[in-house]
């Protein structure tokens, strides 16, 4: 009787439960490590989930619509038999539910040596561009998806949602060990944390993900490359140096973090959020800028860790844009965690003095008030990225087509 693996839902963060939106191999199926086995989704995102082994499907424990958690059994594994061929280069056959996909008559793309020509090309793979790239080969198109990082997944999966909600979910460990086990008649003496391992599991929890979704570029047929796409015409994108026909442009590039003019990143003492889910240690002062989501969440993993964090946010409350009543009340369960607002404070210069970052603001009394810290998070919020994209070409071969666009 062949060994038998049950393959569970992996640490996928800080999500209570997630839902199995598509199952991508079927009972009798073989399956190589990384190969994608099913879909999930949370509010933030689609995550597919790599086989942890090789080996022959025999049993499915979930179900499209099924809500899962991280340890919930997706399938059962068997060993293969050694003195079997094993497969190496077959795609796998689509599962049922694939069954209304589209069947090209073009041969299966490669990353390798991909054609110059394509009917969609995306630019961009974070969950907006990954997922428009797979719908448009489900419908038979032939599609290019460039991306200038290495790895699949955008902000959101790299340096965003995930990796935030896994800092969170283990500063709150550490933060219910240290102040409420003894609630529970716990003790837990000269408590400790290791950051590198923290932000290690965060690490592994992306790079699961990201791998998943990296797998099933070949199994649906887009070609990927990386590098930097430029449009430079109509229907022609550079990338490194070549050129690419396509007769559809996806723009898909994503957000980053805005920067204040007179306080430009070096992600180590004035950081924006991608350099807050990588410091080395944690900040004796961690000034905050902006106390909008992304700088609370991060303020709050860095409060629990030991840090004295000082929120300055222009507006009167935090959270702006959002419904008083939470604004309020989130403010009073942080205040009561430790974290100190100044609300109405405009920054306006800063400076660096003896391995410190002293901020100026304006209050709105219009008093001139400092404040003065070890790292400064700017979370103002962010803009388009538009770098290298090549827009200025765009108006030119629009305007072509006799459109006004001025």
């Amino acid at each position: 009787m062949a060994d038998i693996t049950k393959i569970t839902v992996p640490d996928i963060g800080n999500f209570d439960e997630v839902d199995v939106i598509d199952i991508l191999i079927k009972v009798g199926d073989e399956v190589n490590t990384e190969d994608a086995l099913v879909t999930l989704e949370s509010d933030k995102a689609s995550m597919d989930i790599p086989s942890p082994a090789s080996g022959k499907v025999e049993a499915l424990h979930l179900k499209v619509g099924d809500k899962v958690k991280q340890g919930s059994l997706i399938l059962s594994l068997a060993a293969i038999s050694s003195d079997k061929p094993k497969k190496t280069n077959e795609v796998p056959e689509q599962s049922t539910v694939k069954s209304k996909r589209v069947e090209k008559t073009e041969p299966e793309a490669s990353n390798k040596s991909p054609n110059h020509s394509c009917e969609v090309l995306v630019l961009g793979s974070g969950p907006g561009g990954y997922t428009a790239a797979f719908r448009a080969a489900d419908l038979g198109k032939k599609v290019i998806l460039v991306e200038r990082y290495a790895t699949i997944g955008g902000v959101c999966l790299n340096v965003g949602c995930i990796p935030s909600k896994a800092l969170l979910q283990s500063s709150e460990h550490f933060a219910q060990a240290r102040d409420h086990f003894d609630e529970h008649g716990i003790e837990a003496h000269d408590l400790k944390f290791d950051l590198s391992k923290m932000m290690g599991r965060k690490s592994d929890i992306v790079d699961s993900l990201t791998k998943g979704i990296d797998g099933l570029f070949a199994k649906n047929k887009v070609t990927r490359l990386e590098g930097i796409g430029k449009i430079i015409d109509n229907g022609k994108v550079e990338v490194n140096g070549e050129v690419y026909n396509t007769s559809k442009i996806l723009l898909a590039t994503g957000s980053e973090a805005t920067p204040l003019p007179f306080l430009p990143f070096d992600e180590k003492q004035i950081i924006s959020s991608t350099g807050a889910l990588a410091l080395e240690k944690v900040p004796e002062h961690l000034i905050v800028i902006g106390g909008g989501v992304i700088g609370l969440e991060l303020g709050s993993v860095y409060k629990r860790l030991g840090s004295k964090v000082t929120v300055l946010e222009f507006q009167d409350v935090i959270l702006p844009g959002m419904e008083i009543e939470v604004s309020k009340t989130m403010q009073k369960i942080l205040k009561k965690q430790g974290m100190e607002f100044h609300l109405g404070h405009g920054v306006t210069e800063a400076e660096h003095k003896d391995g410190k970052v002293i901020i100026k603001a304006k209050n709105k009394k219009e008093e001139h008030v400092e404040f003065e810290g070890d790292v400064v998070l700017v979370s103002i919020g962010r803009r388009p990225f538009t770098e290298g994209l090549g827009l200025e070409n765009v108006g030119k071969f629009i305007a072509d087509f006799g459109e006004d666009i001025t």
